[in-house]
């Protein structure tokens, strides 16, 4: 919405020389009948008229303050609308608010279904991070799996045993 001084209005609700804000359903509307981005210096905004529209305001689901889309995202995790100020960019680059994402010992945030535990050692990790064995297809960091000498498929150490003629490891 843009912010204008005008002439008087055929509105007779809206006084002579009152500020008025453009509506982004295409008219001109008393300040206080607006709903408008709570973002400092953005004129986006829409009249009680058109905000069936759905054209311009989302409403932050933490704080309440109406922002328009450019300043406002939906969080990769919950798909809640909020502002810049309560959302996060996780280290897999997905935006989340605070209860969708998790933090990992070593301090990296990831949403909770970009995360596992390793069957190996119940460490928590990034599923990009690790890989599947291709026998049973749990979680592992690459670390704690074992490759079979016969196939080279990655196991985990309970998928191994030592063939008791070759003494290799291989699948159990």
């Amino acid at each position: 919405a843009e912010r204008h001084t005008v002439p008087p209005p055929t509105d007779a609700n809206t006084a002579p020389g009152a500020a008025l804000w453009a509506c982004a359903g295409g008219h001109l509307v008393a300040a206080g009948t607006i709903r408008t981005c709570a973002t400092a210096g953005c004129m986006t905004g829409l009249c009680a008229e058109h905000a069936h529209l759905g054209t311009g305001l989302r409403r932050c689901q933490k704080c309440g303050s109406d922002r328009c889309a450019e300043h406002a995202a939906a969080c990769s995790g919950c798909q809640a609308s909020f502002c810049a100020d309560h959302l996060q960019t996780l280290d897999s680059g997905s935006l989340a608010c605070a209860d969708c994402g998790v933090t990992l010992e070593d301090g990296r945030r990831y949403l909770q279904d970009e995360i596992a535990h390793t069957a190996v050692s119940r460490r928590q990790g990034a599923r990009a991070q690790m890989v599947r064995s291709s026998m049973s297809g749990r979680w592992a960091f690459e670390d704690e799996t074992i490759p079979c000498e016969i196939s080279g498929r990655r196991l985990l150490p309970d998928e191994i045993a030592s063939c008791a003629r070759s003494h290799k490891r291989v699948a159990r």
